[in-house]
C-alpha cells in the first residue's frame, strides 16, 4: 500500500528542479518461515537430525521516494568515490581535470556511478528498478534517459544497461545535464516496476523447476548428490556464469520453483514480474553457514512468492569466527556441504 503525489511531464512545461514525485511505500511483511539445517550432533549426539530454525515474522520498513529533475553539474566519479590508495591517486590526478565537465545539454541523465556495479543483483535493485519506476510514473524511458558510468566501469554494467536498451555515457568527469535525483533507501519496494522496462528476446521454453548452483565460490561440495536428488524431482540445472543475460532472465521469468545458492544471480528473481498471470514463485535458498541473510527473503515478500532456506554443514573454523564482529564474514564465500535430505524437507514443507 502506498500514497503518491506526482506531476506528469504533460503538466510541466519544462524540466525543472521542482519535486515531480513524492510517494510513500508502506512496510512489507516477511511472513514467518523456516531455515532447514544440515544434521549436526549439536541437535542429538547419537542421532543427528535436520534442525529447523524458525524465522519469525519480520518487516521491511516503509520508505518514501522523492524524484526531482535538476539542471546541474553532477560531481565527478572520483569526487564521489574516495577510498583506497589507487582511488586516492586517481582523485589526485583528477584534480588537474576538475574544472572540466562533459556537457550533455538538456539530456536527462541517470547517474549510476555511485554504486558497486560489478554485481547483477545491485544493478537490478539499485538501478533498473529506479528506471522502471521513472518509466511508470513520468513516462521517461530508454529513449529519454542516458545512464552515466565511470570510464573504467565493469564490463557487466555496460552490458547490462545496453541489454535493457539504455544509452551509456562513460566518464569520470563532472557532467552538465538535467539530472534525475531519486531519493529512496529501500529500493526493493520498487521491484514490481521492473515490468515497466521494455525487453525483447525472451526465451519462451525454459523449465518451471530450476536448480542454480555456483562455479567459482560458495560452491556445494556434494553438488552431484544434490543434483541427483533434484533431478529425480524434475529440476534442471543451470550455471548462470555460463549463459547469456537474456537466458538467465528468461529462466527466472518462467520459473515456478527455484532451488539456488545465495548470491548475486538471485537478483534475477525480479524478472518473475514478467511471468504469465496466475503463476506463482517459490524459492528454496541454499546458504553456506558463513553467510545467512534475508536479502532474497525480502525479494520474495515484495514479489508475493514463497521462501524457505537451507543451511549447510557447520565447520570448526566457522564456529570459531562467526560471532566475532571484525571477522564475522570471513567464511562468507566458503564452499559447503549440504545433505540432500535437507532440501527434500524444505521442498516438502
Amino acid at each position: 500500500m502506498h500514497t503518491m503525489q506526482h506531476f506528469s511531464p504533460s503538466e510541466t512545461s519544462a524540466v525543472t528542479d521542482d519535486c515531480l514525485i513524492a510517494e510513500r511505500f508502506e512496510s512489507v511483511l516477511l511472513p514467518e518461515s523456516t531455515i532447514y539445517c544440515h544434521p549436526s550432533r549439536i541437535s542429538n549426539i547419537y542421532e543427528p537430525f535436520v534442525e529447523e530454525v524458525r524465522q519469525p515474522n519480520a518487516v521491511m520498513a516503509a520508505d518514501d521516494i522523492n524524484v526531482r529533475v535538476a539542471k546541474t553539474i553532477v560531481p565527478g566519479y572520483h569526487e564521489i568515490h574516495d577510498g583506497g590508495i589507487k582511488r586516492k591517486l586517481k582523485r589526485l590526478l583528477h584534480t588537474v581535470d576538475r574544472g572540466k565537465a562533459d556537457d550533455l545539454g538538456e539530456r536527462l541523465v541517470f547517474d549510476a556511478r555511485h554504486s558497486y556495479n560489478d554485481n547483477i543483483a545491485h544493478l537490478i535493485h539499485e538501478h533498473m528498478v529506479l528506471l522502471g519506476y521513472i518509466k511508470a510514473r513520468l513516462n521517461y524511458g530508454s529513449d529519454d534517459v542516458i545512464v552515466l558510468l565511470n570510464r573504467d566501469a565493469p564490463a557487466l554494467a555496460v552490458k547490462f544497461f545496453k541489454q535493457i536498451n539504455y544509452e551509456v555515457f562513460l566518464t569520470d568527469r563532472r557532467v552538465s545535464c538535467n539530472c534525475l535525483d531519486i531519493r529512496i533507501d529501500e529500493t526493493r519496494h520498487l521491484l514490481p516496476f521492473l515490468a515497466e522496462i521494455e525487453l525483447s528476446g525472451w526465451l519462451a521454453a525454459t523449465p518451471e523447476k530450476v536448480f542454480i548452483p555456483r562455479k567459482k565460490s560458495r560452491r556445494l561440495k556434494n553438488e552431484e548428490a544434490i543434483f541427483g536428488t533434484l533431478k529425480n524431482l524434475g529440476y534442471e540445472r543451470f550455471y548462470f556464469e555460463d549463459i547469456s543475460m537474456m537466458e538467465q532472465w528468461s529462466i527466472m521469468r518462467n520459473a515456478e520453483s527455484v532451488v539456488a545458492i545465495h548470491g548475486a544471480a538471485l537478483g534475477t528473481l525480479g524478472f518473475n514480474v514478467f511471468r504469465s498471470p496466475g503463476k506463482s514463485l517459490s524459492l528454496v535458498e541454499l546458504f553456506s553457514p558463513g553467510l545467512v541473510a534475508n536479502v532474497f527473503r525480502k525479494y520474495m515478500a515484495v514479489l508475493g512468492g514463497d521462501w524457505r532456506g537451507c543451511r549447510g554443514k557447520l565447520t570448526p573454523d566457522l564456529i570459531r569466527d562467526i560471532d566475532i564482529d571484525k571477522i564475522m564474514k570471513a567464511h562468507a564465500f566458503d564452499d559447503f556441504e549440504l545433505a540432500p535430505g535437507v532440501i527434500e524437507r524444505a521442498l516438502a514443507a
